[in-house]
């Protein structure tokens, strides 16, 4: 089981680099970590989108699965 990203990383992820480094760094609440926050800034803002490529590949390599396009 993948351990989930924080609620607070993901609307971290939201703001500008900027923004997140001053609302968390030093004068904020200290949790930047610039070996940490970037990669994980990355994975949150485009997580939805690479997942949404990776079903769609599983769906198309599957052979075994036949789509019919005129169901009514």
């Amino acid at each position: 089981m993948v351990k989930a990203i924080p609620a607070k990383c993901k609307k971290c992820a939201m703001l500008s680099a900027a923004q997140a480094q001053e609302l968390h760094g030093e004068l904020g609440d200290r949790c930047w970590s610039p070996a940490v926050c970037y990669s994980r800034r990355s994975y949150a803002r485009h997580r939805d989108h690479r997942n949404l490529i990776r079903s769609r590949q599983r769906v198309n390599t599957d052979p075994d699965l036949v789509v019919n396009g005129c169901e009514y």
